[in-house]
Order: structure tokens, then C-alpha cells, then sequence
């Protein structure tokens, strides 16, 4: 497996990722008609619009040996390497800020650990091809979003998580994550709620 950033050219696969990990994650979450609009063709063209007009540049991805997912070969006697996951990470938004609906995360405008600079990260996103799951690729790309909050000095990386998730709320919990009681409702997705949750962070010395 290879953690690597995005890039331009990623973007139709990070926008399949996505759907195919909402569409498996959601099921019986989110209402069904919500759930087809927010997966289907025009929402895949448009995350991968937004995705190449910048949002690159916030994701890391994961590239796999494996069946299921966008394929690419880099050349002669490279193995096939497949978009197999991704995360997305950056300052932390104000609550309601919706990554995936095409908005603009909170622009960072002071080095991360000054005193003008927001004093959390947020992981805004990670998402796994669901034939990888337990495979190990969203570990790495946790792993990866939270080592790199460390190294820019945040004090704590939080994230928002549907509550009725119950896969994904153990995977934070393993990783460390606490729910801190902040929840909003999600109109446009039927009237779901997600709930917050934060892992604080040791200062780097």
C-alpha cells in the first residue's frame, strides 16, 4: 500500500471512492432517495469537479494491489496500483460546514501554532473502497491525517461522524477519539444527526 498526496487526476476516483463508501456506510442511515441523489452520477461529476479545482490539495490517498477499485498502471513492470481510499484533512470549520457539498473549507490564514491560527485540525473526511475494509487502508490514512496535525503543532484534531455510524464511531474510538457532545443535524441528509468527536494532540518538542 502507498500514502500518498492527491493530485489533480485523482479526482474522478476519490469522487467514486466516496460514493461507493457512502452508498455501503449509509445504507439505513441515511433515507434512501437522499441517498441515491448524494451517490449518484451528477454528485460523482461534481465532487470531482470541486476536487480538481483545489479541494486536491486538502487529501491524501491510498493506493492498493487490489480488485474493485479505479485502476492505473504507472509503466512498464509496475504493478497495478488502485485508488483504494482517501482522507482529507485541514483547519478546523466552524460547525455546518459541509466538506462534500462543494463549500470551501476555513482558509488558513496564519502559520498552524500561532496565535492567529486555528488551535485544532479537523479531519474532514476518509473514506475506504468498501471491499478494503479491515484491510488496513483507513488505519494508514488516519494514522497519516493525525501525524501530520502533530508536526504542524495543532493541539487536538477533531471530526464529525453520523451518529447513527456505528463502524465508524468504533474506528475513532479505537484510534483514540473521545465524543465531546457537540451534534448538529443534517437537513440536507434527511435530518440525520453527526456528532463530534476530538483526539488532543502532545506538543511536539
Amino acid at each position: 500500500m502507498l500514502i500518498r498526496p492527491a493530485r489533480p487526476q485523482d479526482a474522478e476516483g476519490i469522487a467514486e471512492v466516496r460514493a461507493a463508501s457512502w452508498r455501503a456506510a449509509y445504507a439505513g442511515i441515511i433515507p434512501d432517495m437522499v441517498l441515491a441523489q448524494m451517490t449518484g452520477p451528477d454528485s460523482i461529476r461534481q465532487n470531482a469537479e470541486s476536487i480538481r479545482a483545489g479541494r486536491w490539495q486538502l487529501i491524501t490517498v491510498a493506493e492498493a494491489d487490489g480488485r474493485g477499485g479505479p485502476g492505473r498502471r504507472d509503466g512498464p513492470g509496475r504493478r497495478d496500483m488502485r485508488l483504494a481510499g482517501f482522507a482529507s484533512s485541514g483547519p478546523e470549520r466552524l460547525p455546518g460546514a459541509q466538506f462534500f457539498s462543494g463549500q470551501a473549507s476555513q482558509a488558513r490564514s496564519a502559520p498552524p501554532g500561532s496565535a492567529a491560527a486555528p488551535a485544532a485540525a479537523e479531519l474532514y473526511a476518509i473514506y475506504v473502497l468498501p471491499a478494503l475494509w479491515s484491510a488496513g487502508v483507513g488505519r494508514s490514512l488516519l494514522a497519516e491525517a493525525v501525524d501530520r496535525a502533530r508536526r504542524e503543532r495543532y493541539e487536538s484534531i477533531s471530526l464529525w461522524v453520523l451518529e447513527g455510524n456505528v463502524r465508524a464511531r468504533r474506528f475513532y474510538e479505537r484510534a483514540g477519539f473521545a465524543a465531546t457532545g457537540d451534534a448538529q443535524v443534517l437537513e440536507r441528509l434527511g435530518g440525520v444527526t453527526e456528532i463530534r468527536y476530538r483526539l488532543p494532540l502532545r506538543a511536539l518538542s
